[in-house]
């Protein structure tokens, strides 16, 4: 077999699996979403931290519970250049660890 031909092929192998890489932290977060599980968005959050891949760190940090976290990375440039579905999520997420419950209202 050709040097330059095998060389080539291991390449072209090692490149697809980067490409699927990529993909990881959105698939670790479809099973946390999936199944519940904050294992798996913490997985695919550590991914996201090494790779810097701000959309899955917003998402991650929404699913967590981490909503200012989650609002610092969807908020990006600021509107219109931000990440617009993390961003309402975490102020929904927001607005309701501010709004009082019922019964400190009726204190």
């Amino acid at each position: 077999m050709n040097v330059f031909l095998s060389s080539t092929g291991r390449d072209l192998a090692r490149h697809r699996e980067e490409a699927y890489q990529a993909l990881e932290p959105d698939i670790l977060l479809a099973l946390a979403r999936l199944h519940r599980d904050p294992a798996f968005a913490g997985e695919a959050l550590a991914i996201a931290d090494r790779c810097e891949y701000r959309l899955v760190q917003a998402d991650c940090h929404n699913f967590l519970g981490n909503a200012q976290k989650a609002y610092d990375y969807a908020w990006c440039d600021g509107p219109p250049f931000c990440y617009k579905p993390a961003l309402d999520e975490a102020e929904a997420l927001i607005g309701r660890k501010r709004a009082p419950s019922t019964e400190q209202a009726n204190i």
